[in-house]
């Protein structure tokens, strides 16, 4: 028995010996040059760059991997696409157990070049192939029955737990290429994530944290209970979700955001989500920057609080594919959105959009955009069926306040929206103007009231002309101030014409002083301005129109096409009766010139760009009741004589011709 004892106390140590030997030959096998270059070729044939490293080790119990300085170079070997100081691995396979995977100083740098395509494109697939489905079985020989198919239940593998997965100290770097030779780049540093205890029997812990260019950071913390309670049913696993976002230098993040955005002094967000997708989820998001400064113009102070809920065989299907029910099913129709629209019906969150419910609550205390300031905001809406209803929304801005109802159809093909009443209330226009360039402060000043609605589906440029929008505007004090003139010292400058000059003879002095305003900055107040608008197919037309100063009235008609600069209208001049008889001396001038309510009535037309028309009067229509019979030619033919040899020769010819015009109009 002591001799046996002893042959296997010797055969013991053999294989003890025999695998310290194994174990160390492989350990420096593994490290060889021919082992090292075999392994790195492999990868070099299937990623298509050469790759390196320093070191592989391993042990046996626990069975261990640390492969140490691994490096994934870009096309051509110039510099490092991917690179890891360490990549350690400790599996229990005893106890099915990754007890921990850790990842030290991975690092790996994204390039996008101008034509869009990035430096990791070459390893995507260039077309998704098709499965060729597998060819039908062949029948069983004759003779012999087919062979029933297994009906038992395998028995279910028992699930790998994970009891640590960490990364330490990660870095991404971001690079947009731009022409020519340009370039913007954006960091992600010392991002370091934990993921504890990821197992059906154990609560979830997961935490991260990550810099963001030179000042920036982000962290997160999301915790759960064991998901075995709660196997085919995700919908109800509840999760505790905390994340802050500290931006404090703008210049972090501004290669994600476009070119001419304002810069803000520094930002914090912070994210709360707490309970089941499928019983209700709370979320709670706030944004909070200093005010704005001269250097910093931009500021946002801001809470959105909701109550999310999917469908729990929806969420299933989203987190782990499993089959849904055709009552969940959803079939986009085939659908080519316009330029300048959008659609999200053939998007993968078109599905969530369609089961999603949810109610959210805004707040905005302030924000401030340049010149624009908004304050006291709150709105509430409601996401149900992929509509997204917006029943009150309410903010002061401009002076006044901004009030909205409306809905947006998120499913549509493309997508449509509708403000079924904007209210604007005692806006200032001047405020208006100058936040968005239009005018310098004070060149145009008043008080906006405007109650309308718009419908359209614009995203962009290209489909602006679809929008359609109905609106009742009034202006109260309306005031403009600029050189050149005012409108109605445009309209006077024109009405230099002899016939006019004797038909009203307080009409010259008021033709001088318009002269010389076309030097002098001009203040020009009205009492009332009003108008009505209809924009279909890109063209605004304008009814009702009436902008009132004293002794004058002025109604116009017509067209503005706003997205082409341009404004085709009509008007009516009105004088009040006593600014009637200061212009005609006293004398009642009805016979001869178009009257309207008791006054002179002058037309015009106004054509041109929107901000700089040309007003010119009809001065066909404004002689045609003077010269179609002979009347006022025989009161005007004693001054004749006092008129230039031209002008006398000018309106002869006018009146011969009119006279035969009031002839064929009497017929």
């Amino acid at each position: 028995m002591k001799h046996l004892f002893r042959f296997f106390l010797w055969l013991a140590g053999v294989a003890l010996f025999l695998l310290a030997t194994a174990h160390f030959t492989l350990r420096h096998a593994l490290n060889t040059p021919k082992f090292k270059a075999a392994a790195t070729r492999y990868v070099e044939r299937t990623t298509g760059r050469s790759a390196d490293y320093e070191r592989i080790d391993y042990t046996l119990f626990p069975f261990s991997l640390v492969v140490r300085n691994a490096t994934l170079k870009e096309p051509g070997g110039s510099r490092d696409f991917a690179s890891m100081k360490s990549f350690s691995m400790v599996v229990d396979w005893r106890s099915k157990e990754l007890t921990s995977l850790i990842l030290t100083e991975p690092a790996i740098r994204i390039v996008q070049h101008p034509d869009g395509t990035f430096n990791f494109s070459d390893l995507l697939p260039s077309s998704a192939t098709e499965e060729t489905p597998p060819p039908p079985a062949a029948p069983p020989p004759a003779g012999r029955p087919p062979i029933a198919p297994s009906t038992g239940t395998p028995p279910a593998a028992v699930p790998l737990s994970i009891r640590l997965v960490q990364i330490e100290r990660a870095r991404l770097d971001f690079i947009q290429m731009d022409e020519p030779e340009g370039e913007t780049s954006f960091t992600l540093s010392n991002l370091d994530f934990t993921l504890h205890d990821y197992a059906p029997d154990l609560p979830l812990r997961l935490r991260g944290s990550a810099s963001i260019g030179n000042r920036s950071s982000v962290a997160f913390d999301a915790s759960g209970p064991p998901l075995a309670a709660h196997a085919g049913k995700l919908g109800a696993w509840p999760v505790e979700l905390s994340a802050r976002l500290d931006l404090l230098d703008f210049g972090d993040v501004k290669a994600f955001l476009p070119e001419d955005t304002l810069p803000f002094q520094r930002l914090s967000a912070a994210l709360t989500l707490q309970g089941a997708i499928s019983e209700g989820m709370q979320m709670r998001l706030t944004l909070q920057t200093p005010e704005a400064t001269e250097t910093h113009s931009a500021s946002l102070t801001a809470t959105l609080q909701a109550e999310l809920s999917v469908p729990a065989p929806v969420w299933e299907h989203v987190l782990t594919g499993s089959p849904l029910a055709e009552e969940w099913t959803v079939e986009p129709l085939p659908c080519e959105p316009p330029p300048g629209t959008m659609t999200l019906t053939g998007s993968p969150a078109a599905l969530l959009l369609r089961h999603l419910q949810s109610t959210l609550e805004i707040s905005l205390p302030q924000a401030t955009y340049g010149l624009h300031r908004f304050t006291d905001g709150t709105a509430t809406a409601h996401l149900r069926n992929g509509v997204l209803t917006v029943p009150a929304a309410r903010l002061t801005a401009y002076g006044g306040t901004v009030e909205a109802r409306g809905n947006a159809q998120l499913l549509a093909c493309p997508l449509t929206y509708r403000l079924d009443r904007l209210s604007a209330q005692s806006l200032a226009i001047g405020q208006i103007l100058a936040a968005n360039h239009l005018a310098a402060p004070g060149d145009l000043s008043g008080t906006l009231h405007l109650d309308g609605r718009l419908s359209g589906q614009a995203v962009a440029e290209p489909a602006l002309r679809s929008l359609e929008a109905d609106a009742a505007v009034r202006i109260d004090n309306l005031q403009s101030v600029g050189t050149g003139g005012s409108l109605m010292d445009q309209a006077w400058r024109q009405l230099d014409h002899p016939l006019l000059l004797r038909l009203l003879p307080r009409l010259k002095p008021k033709v001088e002083q318009a002269r010389r305003s076309s030097d002098s900055v001009t203040t020009s107040r009205y009492e009332e301005a009003a108008a009505t608008l209809s924009l279909r197919n890109g063209t605004a037309t304008l009814a009702e129109a009436r902008l009132a100063m004293p002794g004058y009235r002025l109604l116009l008609s017509g067209t503005l096409l706003p997205f082409d600069d341009r404004l085709d209208l009509a008007a009516r001049l009105i004088a009040s009766p006593e600014e009637t008889a200061r212009l005609t001396d006293g004398k009642d001038r009805s016979a001869y010139l178009p009257y309207e309510d008791g006054g002179l009535m002058i037309p015009l037309t106004l054509r041109g760009p929107l901000q700089r028309p040309t007003v010119l009067p009809d001065l066909d229509l404004l002689l045609q009741n003077a010269l179609a019979g002979g009347a006022v030619a025989e009161e005007l033919a004693p001054h004749l004589e006092t008129l230039s040899d031209s002008d006398k020769k000018h309106v002869e010819e006018g009146l011969q011709i009119l006279q035969g015009l009031g002839t064929l109009l009497k017929k």
